[in-house]
């Protein structure tokens, strides 16, 4: 199967796990998820097993090394960034 084909049988599933969930309503919601997971693995038919929802600790540790620079660079800022929301909530009050 080609690369297209395996996006378009993926939005059929996705499309169909919609319309599933649109449909049934039950109060047992471990039965709607298991039968949507598995109409999901039969659509796809891929050799390696599916990832599954975890911890990425290389994108956290990414995030931080790129928030711990800017929160420095913007520290400076941070008295006239209070001034200015100080003055904002002042004319607020003011206005009524």
């Amino acid at each position: 199967m080609t690369g297209v084909a395996v996006v378009r049988e993926h939005r059929r599933a996705c499309r169909r796990r919609v319309i599933y969930h649109a449909t049934v309503c039950s109060n047992s919601m471990s039965t709607a998820d298991a039968d949507d997971e598995s109409d999901v693995r039969a659509a796809l038919r891929t050799v390696t097993p599916l990832s599954t929802e975890g911890p990425n600790v290389q994108m956290n540790l990414f995030g931080y090394l790129v928030a711990a620079p800017l929160l420095l660079l913007l520290l400076p800022l941070l008295p006239f960034i209070v001034a200015g929301w100080l003055v904002s909530k002042g004319l607020g009050v003011l206005r009524g």
